[in-house]
C-alpha cells in the first residue's frame, strides 16, 4: 500500500508485531532513530525473552509519531497504543492519523488478557492500575477486567471504531496464522521470520491459541 498507515490498538493486542511486520516490507518511514529494523527487533525481542516475560516491555522502541508527521519522505507508518487513553492524547492521535489508512488491530479478549498478564502490560502496569483505580487484590482486578469485556473484545474497541473510523480491522490471530495483511503486498522472508520468532516467544498456552 503506497500511502501513510496508522496502526491503532489496545495494549496487549500485538501492535508491535504488526508494526515491525510492515516496517520489514522496507516501504515505510517512521519515527524511529534508525532504519535498521532488524537490529531493533534483535534488541526488543531477544530469544531469552521467553524465559523472562516480565522483561517484555523493558526494551520497546516507541516511534515518535509527531516527528514522523514532519518527515518529507513517505509513505509513513504510525503506531498508536490505547488511542483513547485521555482527551489530550485522543486529539493528538486523531491529528496524527488524519489522512492515513487506519488499521485497527485487535484480538480475542482471552488472548489479550493472557498476554497482558504474562508480560505485566496494559491493565497490569502501575500506570494503568492507577488510571483505572484497580483494587490491590489481583484476582479481584482480573474479575473486573473480565466483566468489562464487550462481546469477547477489549471494551474500548467499539469506541475506537466510532471515533477513528478505521478503514481496516485486523485480528491478530489472522495476521499470525496467515502472515498476510489484506490489501498489502504478500510477505517477504524477513516478515515471515519475524512473525515466527514473535510467536515462539509467547508462552505455550498462547502459542496453541494461534494454531
Amino acid at each position: 500500500m503506497n500511502r501513510d498507515v496508522t496502526i491503532l490498538y489496545q495494549g496487549g493486542s500485538g501492535g508491535f508485531a504488526l508494526f515491525y511486520y510492515l516496517l520489514l516490507s522496507n516501504k515505510y518511514h517512521t519515527g524511529l532513530p534508525t532504519k535498521n529494523w532488524q537490529s531493533l527487533i534483535n534488541i526488543q525481542y531477544p530469544t531469552n525473552l521467553k524465559l523472562n516475560a516480565t522483561h517484555w516491555k523493558h526494551k520497546e522502541f516507541w516511534p515518535n509519531n509527531l516527528e514522523c508527521k514532519q518527515l518529507a519522505n513517505g509513505p509513513k507508518l504510525y503506531l498508536i497504543c490505547n488511542p483513547l487513553w485521555n482527551y489530550d492524547m485522543q486529539q493528538q492521535n486523531l491529528m496524527v492519523s488524519q489522512n492515513t489508512h487506519k488499521i485497527l488491530l485487535y484480538t480475542d479478549f482471552r488472548i489479550q488478557l493472557r498476554m497482558c498478564w504474562h508480560k505485566r502490560a496494559y491493565w497490569f502496569t502501575d500506570v494503568s492500575k492507577k488510571h483505572f483505580a484497580a483494587p490491590h487484590n489481583e484476582r479481584q482486578w482480573i474479575r473486573q477486567i473480565i466483566a468489562s469485556q464487550s462481546h469477547g473484545l477489549d471494551p474500548q474497541i467499539p469506541h475506537i471504531r466510532s471515533v477513528f473510523k478505521p478503514e481496516q480491522q485486523l485480528n491478530l490471530l489472522d495476521l499470525i496464522i496467515s502472515q498476510c495483511v489484506p490489501g498489502f503486498d504478500p510477505p517477504n522472508q524477513d516478515q515471515r521470520q519475524f512473525l515466527n520468532h514473535w510467536l515462539q516467544l509467547q508462552p505455550s498456552k498462547i502459542q496453541r491459541w494461534f494454531q
